[in-house]
């Protein structure tokens, strides 16, 4: 894990935690990648 990443890896355990009992999980996991914004490789390691 890397500190500079550590907002993101919280972020996605808490949605995962708040959807523990969402039986429409995989249809909202779509809906969130479909409506994230792109970044390219360069943002991401910079």
């Amino acid at each position: 894990m890397s500190a500079k990443h550590m907002d993101k890896y919280i972020e996605k355990l808490e949605w995962r935690y708040n959807n523990l009992d969402n039986p429409h999980i995989f249809i909202d996991t779509l809906k969130r990648i479909m409506n994230t914004e792109n970044i390219t490789y360069k943002e991401l390691v910079a």
